[in-house]
């Protein structure tokens, strides 16, 4: 199974938003740039060890981060968050099949 660093940033972005944690706060406490943390939200790579401090820093275990197994989402917000990430890839998904669908049923 192929790492998709996308999922890596959704799921970044959704915890980040459910610790209360600004964006700003965050960089700081990491020593990075808040344009860094963006970045990795939006799906750049980021190193193992900006990760294992970043999974830390938000409570959560690393794999729960990199999309290994259950995911356990502690407040209502990353909930939510994550929640409307999912619902939006299916969205991409339906809209794409859709036309695929209709030559099958044909």
């Amino acid at each position: 199974m192929a790492v998709r660093f996308d999922d890596i940033g959704n799921r970044l972005k959704a915890f980040r938003l459910g610790s209360g944690l600004s964006a700003d706060e965050i960089a700081s406490r990491l020593g990075i740039s808040r344009t860094a943390l963006y970045r990795f939200e939006k799906g750049e790579v980021a190193k193992i060890e900006t990760l294992e401090k970043l999974a830390e820093l938000l409570s959560v275990s690393v794999p729960t981060l990199l999309g290994v197994g259950v995911e356990y989402v502690a407040s209502a917000v990353s909930y939510f968050e994550r929640m409307r990430q999912i619902e939006e890839a299916c969205e991409h998904i339906i809209v794409l099949a859709g036309p695929i669908s209709y030559l099958l049923a044909s």
